[in-house]
């Protein structure tokens, strides 16, 4: 019997790119691993560390809020960086509030998480 577990990408759809203001993100409601996002610097860019981060965030479970960190990984692109938060909690999560960080806007976010391996193993 395998225990292999697959990843599972799930996007979350943003209709224009969500400014950093201290708002809600909604997620499509699942448990998760981590959120990934990709986060960008609105105006000059000429400060190539410009739009690191390292934020407190908020996650939103179906069951409570805890707080947890945003922190940018990887080299700046067109003035754009990868950002992940880790989702340790076991529940259901519902939404993330993003930090107040006037500037840094969300271009492009998921949700990855794994599929048990008995999911993987019935083809679901």
């Amino acid at each position: 019997m395998s225990t292999h577990r697959t990843t599972r990408v799930t996007t979350i759809p943003l209709t224009s790119p969500r400014p950093c203001d201290g708002g809600l993100l909604p997620v499509p409601a699942g448990h998760y691993d981590w959120i990934r996002l990709l986060v960008g610097l609105d105006g000059p860019q000429d400060h190539p560390g410009a739009a690191e981060l390292d934020e407190e965030v908020w996650l939103h479970y179906r069951e409570g809020v805890d707080p947890e960190w945003m922190r940018t990984t990887g080299t700046a692109e067109d003035g754009r960086r990868t950002a992940r938060i880790p989702v340790p909690r076991r529940d259901e999560l519902l939404a993330v509030r993003l930090p107040d960080r006037p500037g840094v806007t969300v271009h492009a976010a998921d949700c990855v998480g794994r599929l048990p391996a008995a999911d993987t193993m019935s083809g679901a």
